[in-house]
């Protein structure tokens, strides 16, 4: 039974890679009258394509064989929350644009970026070495951990509110049909706020495990597996929700 539930979590983690990666470019081909939201949406499905692969990678054991390869420019989870927060926004009013006030929302993207290419451009394979056995689990870990959470949660009910807000207004002017064409995208990130929960338990578990017991949860494959399927459910909700929107005819009224 063990094996069963491993097989399935590594064809779910393969299958999502793939999946991700045609939502982003069939988002392109919905007439929403926004390109900065398939954009967002695109870019969001490129980083969680990335961030898959790098698990992937963790979970068949190849990056503990070579461990320096954790620094490859890969993982950009803190642009997950402002990225999906942006696509609805402008999926929303299409005629906002971007601005120099919004340059702030990806400072901490930028810095997390900019963290793993300094190190793997930068830095010698001993100096990688030492660095992924102590800071990487003491300090970085859990510091990356805590910004995910909060990123990604208050960027998911901003997100959320924006939606709502924009539902009351279509409601409040008669147009009830405007309302309810945007549930499905009100659904998505309610499943997003789901998923991303159980995530949550598996980071907390990690930090709590590591800095009061010394086991670090990435290396009991059992248990890091429900983090791996987690990340799988988002990248192949995501995609779901692209398919759906591509299918449905309510799109082309907007």
């Amino acid at each position: 039974m063990t094996e069963i539930i491993s097989r399935f979590i590594s064809f779910s983690l393969y299958l999502s890679v793939p999946v991700v990666l045609f939502a982003g470019v069939l988002y392109h081909f919905l007439p929403y009258k926004s390109t900065q939201s398939k954009w967002c949406f695109s870019g969001l499905m490129l980083v969680f394509a990335a961030a898959l692969t790098k698990v992937i990678l963790m979970r068949e054991g190849w990056m503990l064989q070579r461990p320096v390869a954790y620094f490859f420019p890969m993982w950009y989870t803190l642009s997950f929350g402002v990225l999906i927060f942006y696509a609805v926004k402008t999926r929303l009013y299409p005629a906002y644009r971007l601005r120099v006030t919004d340059v702030k929302h990806f400072i901490l993207p930028f810095l997390q970026a900019a963290f793993f290419w300094g190190i793997y451009l930068g830095c010698t394979r001993t100096a990688k070495l030492d660095l992924l056995r102590d800071f990487i689990p003491t300090y970085y870990k859990p510091i990356e951990g805590a910004l995910f959470i909060i990123l990604f949660f208050s960027y998911l009910a901003l997100a959320f509110r924006y939606i709502k807000y924009k539902q009351a207004v279509l409601r409040k002017r008669g147009f009830e049909q405007g309302a309810q064409n945007l549930e499905r995208l009100r659904h998505m990130v309610k499943v997003l706020f789901f998923l991303g929960g159980i995530n949550t338990s598996y980071l907390l578990s990690d930090f709590f495990t590591w800095q009061f017991l010394g086991i670090n949860l990435y290396t009991v494959k059992g248990f890091a597996s429900l983090n791996d399927l987690s990340f799988a459910a988002m990248g192949i909700w995501l995609g779901w929700f692209a398919w759906r929107e591509y299918r449905s005819p309510i799109h082309k009224r907007e």
